[in-house]
């Protein structure tokens, strides 16, 4: 969110993450001081939004709220629920966050699957609350293939303007715009550390040869498997197609691609190309690899 909202004037007055790994790359990446209030780059930081109360925020003049929270399992069994009844979720703490500051503006991301779960309850609640505390909301669900990354990332975002200043749909003029798709090929770095080229014998056969067709683009193309059991984290896709969704857990094992400017030698995508994938610039991962490791950047990445 916060590199969206960069390129315009804004004043950024706060920030809430319960990683301290990602409160150091952001306050790294994005040059901030939270410890010298009197600093031009000064903004208020905070660990865990649970703990957040309304005096910790009364200092605060806010116009916009972001965040992301896991998708809530609300306890729905046929009954209209409200702010209250959504209490112990983190949704409801950021929801709390926004009915404390009052902003005109909310933009909140959850994963595709919010759509459909419990059969769509579980966003109508959400879009209920909404209302309860004042704002007229809209959603959409969008894919960053279609806004110049070359990664499926399917996200319903969530956009609440408060009542007394809404005027129109916004989000549907979002939802119709689609750049050309790019290819994974696009955001590979140009030289590749031997580190991250796969070299075990046994997912090298279970891969066997693979011939790329450069053609297929706009989609995300698998072209191998190099699990004993075929498990879908070990797929091997083609750079000339596009990259499954990132995801935190891809520290542990990352996407792997065939590499044509390296005769085809199987490896894994490194922290710089996960960083791109999410569209941060490599002034801004730079800034990032000098406070965390990698295995956190790719965490960082995938979440």
């Amino acid at each position: 969110f916060r590199s969206g909202f960069t390129d315009i004037e804004n004043e950024f007055v706060g920030f809430v993450d319960v990683d301290e790994n990602a409160r150091k790359s952001y306050r790294s990446v994005y040059s901030i001081n939270s410890e010298d209030h009197n600093s031009k780059s000064y903004e208020k930081e905070f660990h865990d939004i649970r703990s957040v109360t309304e005096a910790d925020l009364d200092d605060l003049s806010v116009d916009l709220v972001t965040g992301g929270f896991p998708c809530p399992a609300f306890s729905i069994a046929g009954k209209r629920l409200g702010f209250e009844d959504t209490r112990g979720t983190l949704f409801f703490d950021l929801m709390n966050v926004v009915k404390i500051t009052n902003p005109k503006f909310v933009l909140a991301e959850n994963v595709k699957g919010l759509v459909t779960h419990s059969k769509g309850e579980t966003l109508k609640v959400i879009v209920d609350v909404f209302s309860e505390i004042g704002y007229e909301v809209e959603t959409a669900v969008l894919n960053s293939k279609n806004f110049g990354i070359a990664q499926n990332r399917e996200r319903i975002f969530l956009l609440g303007v408060r009542k007394d200043i809404y005027r129109e749909s916004v989000l549907d003029k979002v939802s119709k715009h689609k750049n050309p798709i790019p290819m994974a090929l696009d955001i590979l770095e140009e030289v590749v550390p031997e580190k991250f080229f796969v070299t075990h014998e046994g997912r090298l056969e279970r891969l066997g040869k693979v011939s790329l067709d450069p053609t297929i683009s706009g989609k995300i193309v698998v072209v191998g498997n190099v699990s004993k059991t075929g498990y879908l984290g070990n797929n091997v896709f083609s750079p000339y197609g596009i990259i499954p969704t990132l995801t935190a857990r891809d520290f542990k094992d990352p996407r792997l691609i065939i590499d044509p400017r390296y005769n085809n030698r199987l490896r894994k995508l490194t922290p710089r190309e996960y960083w791109r994938l999410q569209g941060f610039t490599d002034e801004q991962f730079n800034l990032a690899t000098l406070v965390n490791a990698n295995s956190h950047l790719y965490k960082q990445a995938g979440n």
